[in-house]
């Protein structure tokens, strides 16, 4: 049996600790939660960094059969340590007491503006500074805030001839409480020359006398770690040549005199730099993507960039390319930047705890919300508060460091942090909070499409609508140019809700929300959302057994197969609907089916049988009295009309519609209509018809917000400037219709406008006009 050493005989604390823990195989984390210190602390006595506690030490004898060694030695360090009670040593006099500044952090990287800006403003407020200077440092957990104000501090203390004082203030330790103010004074006052016997017991009295002790000094003060303002309130020097460095997750907004700066993740590349540092993985091309895939999942935050960095170079290393594959899965995320010693979790779990019940309940289903992005509308409506109260709590959770602003009115999630929130609500919510929650979102939003769609097409068809009248208040819209930025704003959001509600068996709202946002997919050629959406939506309808709502979908997804130029999905898709559509006896939906597939048809070159079945439709909407449906028949028949030649059937056909769509208001079907009309009287030969067409469709649809027809409108007048032989119109026309179908996606379009370009003679010899600037 081997024998065991005489801890007693250890001469050193430090030592000796590393010694019983190495002994038992702990990490510094797993000793930290066995006697509820965090293990930072544990580090620092490792490392030399701290004079241990002996209350602490005790527990550590206890939890490693130390014999009352390691109390021992805490007491003779401690008494080794204890100032002498002499006054602070005379600014100028060579002697600087630097205490307990941590060391500096290897591979630091990626903050050079920050220390910029940062040692800019201390280098001022040193001897020649005029006033005390605070700067807050905020930012999530593991962002870096303490190895960012520790470099800052090291380069900028020669400038303070009074040193250098550090302070954890414990605000988020993982087993320790928040340092309180008139312990931090103690502690501060001692390191100044005051002896422990002279310190007074009232909080209120120990800061008089610490602004007395540094009201003529020189000092660069950093307190580390703050939970709140007023824990921090009393500790600021009252020196005029002091500076003071607060970190915080929390923003510490009551501090209304200090200058600010919020950290969040590392660029790319600094976070990529830090990954090959601290791992010794060469950067090659075998690695690469793994290597930036690991940063991306990381969020760019350097403690969790330093954690996977240590995996992959353990006594066991980890891959890279398996290490990525680990953090691409959501629920393996976390487990996998733990390496033994720090996790992200933990991290963010401290931050969590300091939450009152309202906040935490709030960041929990926030987890819900499938976008990164959010404002108080969407939070109330998730968690079942007003939006004033939503707007507290997020703003709140800002102040906490657990959300970052978006936007003056929004807010979003870090990547890891929104990870821990979601891995928090599978473990803590239960399904039906989950289906509740969820519930009054999706109604929230069904109701708030519908108020824009009312305002973009008035008079489209609407089914009754799935979402519950008595639910979370809808967003109410100014009007078409408010609902068509909100629509364009929420777009990403609004295809994840739709995907989120079928995946959680919400299927009237999928179906219904992807049918709500057909027309903003049309207005703004969100080809790839409106095929997601729609694909989701038909499984949805299916598994719910509604045929019109099958029917529906089927027809508007094929619609935009069609404008992409799919001709054989999209016929084969409304072959489907007009199946469903007569077995289930719907002759609307079965027409409108008609009505697309006519439209297939003219597109495929069948233009005699697509005008006979336009105008079959056509005569089916006069009957049912539908005036929208009727313009839309009217239009398409003319443009099928035009191509055979039959203009002034086309002409007639296209005015009839224009006076349907204006006496309805609908903008943009009335753009398509001038557009139209443009085009026929082109063909006719009438130019100057043609060009007042072209420019009332150009107003038109830039009131309705259609940069695909102001497009077509900037085509149609530089056609027929080129015809008159005026290069330069032609030209500026040409090229903004280039730009905008390029913008698009409409690549014939775009060749279309570009090879009008290309023919045009430029006058007196001058180069072609090059594009001009955006357009208002």
């Amino acid at each position: 049996m081997r024998e065991q050493p005489d801890f007693r005989e250890q001469p050193d604390f430090a030592a000796l600790l590393r010694h019983l823990r190495q002994q038992r195989g702990w990490s510094l984390r797993a000793l930290g939660r066995k006697i509820h210190l965090d293990h930072s602390v544990l580090s620092r006595y490792e490392n030399r960094l701290r004079v241990p506690d002996p209350q602490e030490a005790a527990r550590l004898d206890t939890a490693l059969g130390a014999d009352g060694a390691l109390h021992a030695l805490a007491g003779a360090a401690a008494r080794a340590a204890a100032p002498a009670p002499s006054p602070v040593p005379v600014r100028g006099s060579g002697a600087v007491p630097v205490s307990g500044l941590p060391p500096a952090v290897g591979h630091f990287r990626g903050r050079d503006e920050e220390i910029a800006a940062l040692t800019a403003t201390l280098t001022a407020a040193g001897p020649a500074g005029a006033t005390t200077t605070v700067y807050k440092v905020d930012g999530p957990p593991g962002s870096g805030k303490t190895a960012l104000v520790t470099e800052v501090a090291r380069r900028t203390r020669a400038g303070y001839a009074d040193g250098c004082l550090f302070l954890d203030l414990h605000g988020y330790s993982e087993g320790a409480e928040p340092l309180p103010p008139a312990d931090a004074l103690g502690r501060m006052l001692r390191r100044l020359g005051v002896p422990a016997q002279a310190l007074p017991d009232e909080l209120d009295e120990r800061a008089a006398l610490f602004r007395d002790r540094t009201r003529e000094l020189s000092l660069l003060l950093v307190l580390d770690n703050a939970r709140s303002s007023r824990q921090v309130r009393h500790l600021l020097p009252a020196g005029p040549r002091c500076a003071t460095l607060v970190t915080s997750r929390n923003r510490l907004a009551a501090l209304d005199d200090a200058e600010h700066l919020t950290l969040s993740g590392l660029t790319p590349a600094a976070a990529t730099a830090l990954l090959h540092e601290v791992s010794g993985l060469p950067d090659t091309p075998a690695t690469r993507g793994a290597c930036a895939e690991i940063v991306r999942r990381c969020g760019h935050l350097p403690l969790a960039v330093r954690i996977a960095a240590a995996r992959m170079r353990g006594e066991t290393p980890l891959d890279p390319r398996r290490l990525a594959g680990q953090l691409a899965d959501e629920q393996r995320r976390l487990a996998a930047l733990d390496d033994g010693d720090r996790s992200v979790r933990a991290a963010l779990e401290l931050s969590r705890a300091a939450l009152d019940p309202a906040e935490s309940e709030l960041f929990v289903l926030l987890g819900l919300y499938p976008h990164e992005s959010l404002d108080a509308q969407t939070a109330a409506a998730v968690s079942r508060t007003s939006p004033a109260t939503a707007g507290h709590l997020l703003e709140r959770l800002y102040d906490a460091g657990l959300l970052l602003r978006a936007d003056p009115d929004r807010y979003r999630f870090h990547d890891v942090t929104r990870t821990y929130c979601r891995a928090v609500g599978r473990a803590e919510l239960s399904p039906d909070q989950v289906a509740v929650a969820l519930r009054a979102l999706l109604d929230h939003v069904l109701r708030s499409c519908a108020n824009a769609e009312l305002r973009l097409n008035p008079h489209r068809y609407r089914f009754p609508s799935a979402a519950d009248p008595d639910g979370p208040p809808a967003r109410e819209f100014a009007g078409h140019a408010d609902a068509l930025a909100w629509l364009n704003d929420e777009l990403p959001a609004l295809v994840l809700l739709c995907r989120t509600a079928g995946e959680q068996g919400f299927l009237a709202h999928c179906w219904q929300l992807a049918h709500m946002l057909r027309g903003v997919f049309f207005l703004g050629r969100y080809w790839d959302e409106w095929e997601r959406t729609h694909r989701w939506a038909l499984a949805a309808a299916r598994r719910a057994g509604d045929a019109a709502a099958e029917s529906a979908t089927l027809s508007n997804a094929a619609l935009a197969h069609s404008t992409r130029n799919r001709l054989d999905e999209a016929t084969g898709l409304l072959d489907e609907a007009i199946r469903v559509a007569r077995a289930a006896g719907d002759r609307h939906a079965e027409y409108t089916a008609l009505g697309h597939l006519a439209w297939v048809h003219h597109l495929a070159g069948r233009h005699e049988q697509a005008l006979a079945q336009e105008l079959d439709v056509l005569d089916f909407h006069r009957a049912e009295g539908a005036p929208r449906k009727v313009g839309i028949a009217l239009r398409d028949a003319a443009a099928v009309e035009r191509v055979l030649g039959l203009h002034p059937a086309a002409t007639a056909h296209l005015l009839e519609a224009l006076d349907l769509f204006s006496q309805l208001g609908l903008l943009l079907d009335g753009a398509m209509a001038l557009n139209c009309l443009g085009q026929v009287a082109a063909d006719r030969d009438a130019p100057d018809d043609a060009a007042g067409y072209f420019r009332r469709a150009l107003a038109a649809a830039r009131a309705c917000g259609s940069r695909y027809e102001r497009a077509r409108a900037h085509l149609g007048l530089g056609l027929l400037a080129a015809a008159e032989r005026s290069a330069v119109r032609a030209g500026c026309h040409l090229a903004l219709a280039e730009r905008e179908f390029t913008a698009l996606g409409a690549l014939a379009e775009s060749a279309a406008a570009r090879s009008a370009r290309s023919a045009l003679t430029p006058p007196h010899g001058d180069s072609r006009p090059s594009a001009p600037g955006p357009t208002a």
